[in-house]
């Protein structure tokens, strides 16, 4: 049986749970309301305001979701428990998902610090609803940027319990899980195959595209990590000249994001008992050539469970240096050697 969507399972936890139907029913048609203004207003608009990145519309939300409906339960099922999340923090984390790069609409820069904007302007009476208004920018502004004062630490800066409707609001657990989600949130969908062929994207976003395509996100809750896959696949030009320098490129920006994505592990799980299961991060590489696997014995895979200290060790060149047969131009060269063997079809 299939797991249900975020929406279907927030639907059915406010008619279960809440007090009174009524209530639930009331946050359920707020909700509803502002995905369907988002979608029909910003979310299908975002990639024509910026039209270089990778996408950040409804895709991408609904990419979120699903992470965080894994991140909070082992098989992506959210049931009652006596410490699972609750009916209305379902609905504050779904509000949060919807709204946290809605402000892209205006341009990447500062979008978080429009939430708020978007809040007055897509919920029904979201001028009036001060306080839940608050509750829900301050936790989706804290997937990004930095604090008022300069932190890097947007986590801690929200307050640990706060509260909506008499009910308690386990507010920066919430806003933990929503940056995690946003993190792991890559993948195939996030790009266009024919836009990369065409040769669409610059030169300066090209990296991002290609990383989107390569990599494969799993939240293996139940076994205590997240799992980062890449299929890699290798190109030579026909006149047998090589792709060293891009491969490399690429090499250096995967191996970039995999350090990124664990220190956002770190990070959130100091915040959140939801996260704390996650316990380290796994990741393992296949490389193709011409639509074949390359036979490649000498890439383990690499697991990353210790914490990487604020220093130079948190370079990818530093922490990838030890394990020499990842290093981005020895490993680039031999590929393309072995994509050479390949016959053309």
């Amino acid at each position: 049986m299939l797991a249900k969507s975020f929406d279907q399972q927030l639907e059915a936890a406010l008619k279960r749970e809440i007090s009174t139907r009524e209530e639930g029913s009331k946050l359920l048609a707020r909700y509803h309301s502002t995905r369907d203004a988002l979608v029909k207003h910003v979310f299908r608009n975002i990639g024509a305001a910026e039209p270089t990145m990778t996408d950040h519309g409804y895709d991408h939300v609904r990419q979120v979701q699903a992470n965080a409906l894994r991140l909070v339960s082992d098989d992506g099922v959210v049931r009652p428990a006596r410490d699972g999340i609750k009916p209305i923090e379902l609905y504050c984390l779904g509000m949060m998902i919807l709204l946290h790069d809605a402000g892209m609409i205006d341009g990447r820069l500062d979008h978080h610090k429009r939430v708020d904007k978007l809040y007055n302007k897509y919920v029904p009476d979201g001028p009036l609803l001060r306080h839940e208004r608050s509750l829900i920018v301050m936790a989706a502004r804290a997937h990004t940027g930095t604090t008022a004062g300069g932190s890097m630490d947007t986590l801690k800066s929200i307050g640990l319990d706060q509260h909506l409707d008499g009910q308690r609001i386990r507010l920066r657990e919430l806003a933990a899980i929503l940056r995690l989600a946003d993190e792991l949130a890559e993948g195939p969908t996030r790009t266009s195959s024919y836009s990369q062929e065409s040769e669409f994207y610059p030169s300066d976003s090209k990296v991002y595209h290609e990383y989107s395509s390569a990599v494969s996100v799993f939240v293996d809750r139940p076994n205590g990590r997240i799992t980062l896959t890449y299929d890699v696949e290798v190109r030579t030009s026909n006149n047998g000249s090589s792709h060293e320098s891009k491969l490399q490129t690429l090499l250096d920006y995967i191996y970039h994001r995999i350090l990124k994505t664990d220190k956002e592990r770190r990070y959130t799980r100091q915040y959140s008992h939801f996260l704390r299961p996650l316990e380290f991060t796994e990741v393992s590489f296949r490389f193709h050539c011409r639509d074949e696997l390359i036979e490649f014995e000498d890439l383990t895979p690499v697991t990353l469970p210790e914490p990487i200290m604020e220093d130079n060790s948190e370079r990818p060149e530093s922490f990838w240096k030890s394990r020499k047969h990842y290093e981005p131009k020895r490993l680039a060269s031999q590929l393309l050697s072995k994509c050479k063997e390949h016959p053309a079809p």
